[in-house]
């Protein structure tokens, strides 16, 4: 079996094998719906569809449209269970847990790895995942999710699945090893990058400061001078008292 895994960083995701038809292309998320931000890719064959959360009001605006799109669609969706398309193939999530545990489940794409995992495990023959589109570095959530997607390519390996990405992706990058990143020079290098960027911000938020309180006292200062502009510049008229 040859499985690619597309995900959604825009670096790699089109360069799956679309056109060979002997890989099985595997997709997921709301950017390949019109109601997302991308652009349907060129084939799936299997979606994958785990949040629970598309009726919340925060969201119902653009899941809807992304689950009318679903509905329409030929290729079989998995998800939770039928409660939010009737027609949805429930995903094998106890037998995800079973067999790999319930600590590395951080992404949609470990959850995607551990099926196809699960499948090719049923399969005589040699066996592939590809990794397309498949980052998770470009904000602190989705780095959150790379140990996830990392132990989930160990253990296809260690069960003899070739695992694959393109090199325009970075997800074959280990994190740092802890504590001997510390006695590497790039790392101490990087550390020392990151305090004086912190040092400078923190110069800079002072400085802030003080203009804003700068800022302040001359915007009362000037409320004071246009009062006597407007109220104390006209000629006077004399007028009797008595």
């Amino acid at each position: 079996m040859k499985i690619a895994l597309i995900g959604s960083s825009p670096s790699s995701r089109w360069l799956a094998p679309f056109a060979d038809t002997s890989w099985q292309i595997w997709a997921c998320g709301i950017e390949d719906s019109p109601a997302g931000i991308g652009t349907s890719l060129p084939r799936i064959d299997d979606f994958f569809e785990f949040h629970a959360n598309m009726h919340w009001p925060e969201n119902r605006d653009c899941d809807f449209r992304f689950l009318d799109w679903l509905s329409k669609q030929p290729f079989r969706v998995w998800m939770q269970d039928q409660r939010y398309l009737k027609r949805a193939l429930t995903f094998p999530k106890a037998e995800c847990l079973a067999r790999f545990g319930p600590y590395f489940f951080t992404s949609s794409t470990a959850w995607m790895m551990a099926k196809a995992m699960l499948d090719m495990e049923k399969v005589k023959g040699d066996h592939e995942i590809a990794l397309y589109g498949t980052d998770l570095a470009n904000s602190e959530e989705r780095r959150a999710a790379r140990p996830g997607v990392h132990h989930m390519i160990w253990m296809a390996e260690q069960a003899g699945i070739t695992v694959s990405a393109p090199p325009e992706s970075d997800i074959f990058n280990p994190p740092p090893l802890y504590g001997y990143v510390e006695s590497t020079p790039r790392g101490r290098k990087l550390a020392s990058k990151s305090k004086e960027m912190k040092d400078a911000i923190a110069e800079m938020e002072a400085t802030k400061a003080e203009i804003e309180r700068n800022i302040a006292h001359m915007q009362g200062a000037l409320e004071v001078n246009q009062y006597h502009e407007a109220v104390q510049c006209g000629e006077p008229i004399p007028h009797s008292h008595g």
